[in-house]
């Protein structure tokens, strides 16, 4: 291995998987925007309350690795310098994923209609989005990459509770769409789409938040964790874009099945 390949190389890396995923962000936004949906003021604030996180950290981290390979080239001892858009990270993916985990849980108390199950999840999702601005907020404070093992305990706590936020709302979601399907071929078609829909992003999710949760705990002074923590806010988005685009789809497939051009069937 190069001498650089844990902390420039991964934050290189990091940072093109982090623009391609930004990239079908914005495919997803503009979508959603000449769709014909008539959604209240409050989901189209939070769709693009979502697009603006996203395209303000993505820039962020582009300009960090700008610092480091251009205006600091050659000076090595800039790789150990935990520039802002690093710390600035765990604020970005708490604001990311508590718009989305809001949206999702709302989605399940509209189905299921029960207000504790609610507030209950919303208690939870309020915790780690404190957690995650604390963390990001802490590390500002930091110089070095090195210092930002401190957050450990803060961080370990973070991470869980945002993925078992994750797996709570994923689970319940697939079991209330099984417990929906009819028996009819077309109905269950759809709902098995929208479970295999939950099954992937969230389990996406899980699986990035716990590459960066152990990267981050085992190796702070790399930047094995943030070639994995770039990435997850532009996940919650495309989960919860993916959510909202899926609508438009079912309409089509519920107005073919039942030969109106209805456009209010799907909520």
């Amino acid at each position: 291995m190069g001498a650089y390949d844990d902390i420039l190389g991964l934050l290189l890396v990091g940072v093109i998987i982090n623009t391609y995923l930004y990239g079908i962000v914005t495919f997803q936004y503009a979508s959603y925007r000449n769709a014909k949906f008539n959604d209240p003021p409050w989901i189209r604030l939070l769709v693009l309350s979502l697009f603006c996180i996203d395209t303000v950290h993505s820039a962020s981290v582009i300009y960090a690795l700008y610092v480091i390979c251009v205006q600091n080239f050659g000076n090595v001892p800039i790789l150990l310098t935990a520039i802002w858009p690093i710390p600035f990270t765990p604020i970005a993916i708490a604001i990311s994923a508590s718009i989305t985990q809001t949206f999702l849980a709302y989605r399940i108390w509209r189905l299921t209609g029960n207000v504790y199950y609610y507030i209950a999840l919303m208690i939870a999702i309020t915790v780690a989005f404190a957690c995650g601005l604390t963390c990001g907020i802490k590390a500002m404070r930091f110089d070095l990459l090195s210092e930002f093992s401190k957050l450990n305990t803060l961080a370990s706590i973070w991470l869980s509770l945002q993925m078992g936020i994750d797996a709570v709302i994923t689970t319940t979601l697939i079991y209330i769409l099984s417990q929906s399907k009819t028996g009819f071929r077309s109905t269950d078609s759809i709902i098995n789409r929208l479970i295999r829909g939950c099954i992937q992003s969230g389990l996406l999710c899980e699986i990035v938040s716990i590459f960066s949760l152990v990267y981050f705990i085992t190796k702070p002074e790399t930047n094995h964790y943030t070639m994995f923590a770039i990435c997850i806010g532009r996940v919650y988005t495309n989960t919860l874009m993916d959510t909202v685009l899926a609508r438009e789809n079912l309409r089509d497939i519920f107005s073919t099945s039942r030969g109106d051009d209805s456009k209010n069937t799907v909520p």
